[in-house]
């Protein structure tokens, strides 16, 4: 069988990436609103806006330097960040070049790896494992740091390679401890990896004066984060995000209040500020820990994972079983790590994009470590597991490539439109401005409309309640938009509501309805009467 070259699997990767980025190019997750929104106060240099407790740093910075071409509420916004998510997997894929260089190279010589990176079939079974996880788990759809994560994630696995293989000067050490700060500043959960990394390397090597290199450029890339982190909390922190998922997935505290939910709006450019700053909205919150949720929480992970990672990982375990203990398995300090990584997501919460790079880092650092059986049988079948995994790769993201290139949704697909944009025109023209507040009735997993239209959500009815609200009579409705338009709501936008409104003046545009309060043709028994934009 001809296996693909390097160049023809990074031409094949680039023309995915570019199906994926133009498919997904009107899609922003609500944690990618709040990424934007964060980048908006850096473009704008209010920095002490952009410290958040539970957001990172480092993707905000960076979509304020990609996105400082256009202006605010520009539509093409969404496309350009995904663009810029398509480059990022560009380089996690270098990134993961390097790393399997640097396996290569420690990879004693033998014809029985179980991943022989020196062969081409070898690196094409590498390859079908990163493209599966970074493209199918990780995504170029979702507007996270996930994929830079991945891109820094796997330049500091090469970097620990080469270093515990005695093949590094001090540049390697530097440049580690400089990946594994950015990282941390990338997604917070990255700071505890970075130490255990850091002290695995002072455990297992003779170098350890070379190491202060590394502890060096890692504490200067994130004390001042650090600081700023723990001067807005007033206690030493590296940020509260654990202590929310803890709450929101473990605890299953309600992410929104019954009845109304109101949102602080003294902040600039916060689209949505129940998810823009949550540790300001759970302060005073403290995880319980119970036996019953936490066991419910780690049952759910681990159905999550199982369906994710049992098509890779199951034939991993067979591998593993297959090998010749006689033989050391080496690269064993990056499958504990992302070994120890996996389980503590399953006791928090996992999701795809989570685990994706540790799934890529696991199965890869393990399978270039393990030395197949001699006995012909066992060697065979070793080799044909990994095949196994190969196939089960290619045809996940194949599969995955070709589910979003032809996606029913109007908004994705090749062949998508801009709703978001729609929508946003909408609102301005009904004579909600730019820089207005609005209330939300509904679904809030799709509202990357209200940024381009540059309003802030102020009040929110959730969906489970929504339908209620709609079935009102007029004078219920009156109070309840009363309420709405003491906060300063100009309007209401209906998402994903099936019930049909009962008032009239309602303006639809696809799954979503509408309803000016600025508008004498559209005030209620003239009980809102704010501004006749006519």
């Amino acid at each position: 069988m001809r296996w693909p070259t390097k160049r023809e699997v990074w031409i094949g990767s680039t023309l995915l990436a570019a199906i994926l980025v133009w498919s997904g190019r009107f899609f922003v997750n609500p944690d990618g609103i709040s990424y934007l929104d964060l980048s908006d106060s850096v473009q704008a240099g209010r920095f002490a806006d952009a410290v958040n407790l539970h957001w990172s740093p480092a993707y905000p910075y960076l979509l304020a330097l990609w996105l400082s071409p256009l202006s605010p509420g520009s539509p093409w916004e969404s496309t350009a960040v995904h663009i810029l998510n398509g480059v990022l997997f560009l380089g996690a894929l270098r990134a993961f070049d390097f790393f399997l260089d640097e396996l290569e190279r420690s990879q004693p010589q033998s014809s029985r790896h179980a991943l022989r990176l020196d062969t081409r079939g070898g690196r094409f079974a590498a390859y079908a494992i990163f493209l599966w996880c970074a493209l199918v788990l990780v995504t170029i759809r979702a507007v996270t740091p996930d994929m830079l994560v991945t891109l820094l994630g796997f330049t500091a696995a090469g970097l620990f390679v080469r270093i515990k293989s005695d093949r590094a000067g001090r540049g390697p050490f530097a440049a580690l401890g400089l990946t594994l700060g950015l990282a941390a500043l990338a997604k917070a959960f990255m700071f505890p990896v970075a130490v255990l990394m850091i002290a695995i390397m002072l455990i297992g090597t003779r170098r350890a004066r070379l190491l202060l290199l590394t502890i060096a450029f890692f504490a200067v890339t994130v004390v001042p984060q650090v600081a700023a982190l723990s001067i807005k909390s007033g206690k030493l922190t590296i940020g509260e995000s654990a202590r929310i998922v803890y709450l929101l997935k473990v605890n299953r505290i309600p992410k929104l209040g019954e009845g109304i939910v109101y949102f602080p709006t003294d902040t600039p450019d916060r689209t949505y500020p129940l998810w823009d700053d949550p540790a300001a909205l759970y302060s005073g919150m403290a995880v319980r820990f119970d036996v019953a949720d936490q066991l419910n929480a780690t049952r759910n992970n681990l159905v999550t994972l199982a369906g994710l990672g049992l098509k890779i990982l199951a034939p991993l375990l067979i591998v593993v079983a297959l090998r010749d203990r006689k033989s050391r398995m080496t690269n064993r300090s990056l499958v504990a790590i992302a070994s120890l990584v996996l389980a503590t997501y399953l006791l928090l919460f996992t999701e795809a994009r989570l685990v994706g790079f540790w799934i890529a880092l696991l199965v890869a650092a393990a399978l270039a470590g393990i030395t197949l059986s001699e006995g012909k049988l066992k060697h065979e079948a070793g080799r044909g597991f990994i095949h196994v995994i190969t196939l089960v790769s290619v045809i996940s993201f194949v599969t995955y490539v070709i589910d979003q290139a032809f996606s029913s949704r109007p908004d994705r697909g090749l062949n998508g439109r801009n709703v978001s944009a729609q929508v946003a025109s909408a609102v301005n023209r009904a004579c909600i401005p730019p820089g207005s507040r609005i209330a939300l009735v509904g679904d809030e997993s799709d509202i990357y409309w209200a940024r381009l239209a540059r309003v802030q959500i102020a009040a929110q009815i959730p969906l489970r309640a929504a339908d209620g609200y709609m079935s009102l009579p007029p004078d219920a409705l009156s109070r309840i938009n009363e309420q709405f338009a003491s906060v300063g709501a100009r309007g209401i936008v209906a998402s994903w509501v099936d019930t049909p409104p009962r008032m009239n003046g309602w303006i639809q545009v696809d799954n979503f309805r509408i309803f000016s309060f600025n508008r004498d043709t559209t005030s209620i028994n003239g009980r809102i009467r704010t501004l006749d934009c006519r």
